[in-house]
């Protein structure tokens, strides 16, 4: 047995014993309707091995990247791999470190948009603007300084709702895409689920993050911290093809961290960070399912040590 069937049957286990917290009434109403069973714990189903086979089959096996002009990028589990830009919390500029503002994210889509080897733009969150807002303004000045694809940020069901709105005016085709997070172990948020919901029906690319941190939200060895967030990924597929039958959904466990013992900091840039994002691309070959990976450092500055774990 490869380590992708382990993982996969390890993950399988866990979906049915103990099961996923969803914490939306009317999804885990919609679980429960279609396979699902109840557990005991409170917000709690149970998903067989049937369920995760039959939602599986139905997502896509490849997602187009489009741009708001019209180019198109296709992502599979086995072709060439697309390039996005990363998202961050700080930025060092002009002799200052401080949150990231609409200006920056308007300069950070055009010289994104002038990289040819960066094939989507990522949202950030902006700090000169309102939390509810943050979602359509950052769409809006992305829009406005690229014609590559969009992948924004959510932070509301009304934002999610207002982006469909603007995906309409300017194209038919999903020129940007959406994702959220588990907030583990083994549990949807309601905003989580709530944003899935608002933006489905439109087949606008929802990429599905599973992120557990190895020794606090999931298991010290890397194996069962990777069973426990494709067991949160597979969840949010499923979850995704009930509120819309075809969603093109992408796989990301390349999201899962581990914890520092001694010092109580989460790490992002280490080997097992690398190995993790192998694992994400591995699963989602496994699944025949686009993945997702990301790579960070623990460099607090742009130098030799944060290029070399970039690099790896």
């Amino acid at each position: 047995m490869s380590i992708a069937e382990e993982i996969h049957e390890a993950t399988l286990k866990l979906l049915d014993d103990p099961g996923v917290k969803v914490e939306h009434d009317g999804i885990r109403e919609l679980l429960l309707k279609n396979g699902a069973k109840p557990a005991l714990a409170s917000e709690t189903v149970r998903i067989p091995r049937e369920m995760v086979t039959e939602y599986l089959d139905i997502c896509p096996k490849e997602v187009v990247l489009t741009g708001r002009l019209g180019g198109k990028r296709v992502l599979t589990s086995a072709g060439e791999p697309v390039f996005w830009s990363n998202p961050g919390m700080h930025l060092w500029r002009h002799g200052e470190h401080r949150l990231f503002n609409s200006k920056d994210m308007a300069d950070i889509a055009r010289l994104m948009h002038h990289l040819e080897h960066v094939h989507a733009v990522f949202g950030l969150a902006l700090a000169d603007i309102p939390v509810r807002a943050q979602d359509v303004v950052g769409l809006a000045i992305m829009a406005k300084n690229t014609s590559k694809h969009v992948r924004v940020l959510c932070f509301t069901p009304e934002g999610g709702r207002k982006l469909l709105e603007m995906q309409q005016i300017v194209s038919s085709d999903p020129w940007f895409s959406v994702g959220f997070t588990a907030h583990g172990p083994l549990r949807w948020t309601h905003l989580a689920l709530e944003i899935f919901k608002a933006t489905a029906g439109r087949k606008i690319p929802a990429t599905i993050n599973g992120e557990p941190m190895a020794g606090v939200s999931g298991p010290v060895t890397l194996a069962g911290s990777a069973a426990v967030g494709s067991a949160e990924i597979l969840a949010g597929i499923i979850i995704n093809q009930l509120l819309e039958p075809g969603r093109p959904c992408i796989y990301n466990l390349g999201l899962a961290h581990i914890f520092d013992m001694r010092s109580a900091m989460v790490v992002t840039g280490a080997p097992e960070n690398a190995l993790f994002a192998k694992i994400s691309a591995e699963m989602g070959r496994f699944y025949n399912i686009p993945s997702g990976s990301w790579v960070s450092t623990e460099s607090m500055s742009v130098d030799s040590q944060a290029a070399l774990e970039k690099m790896f």
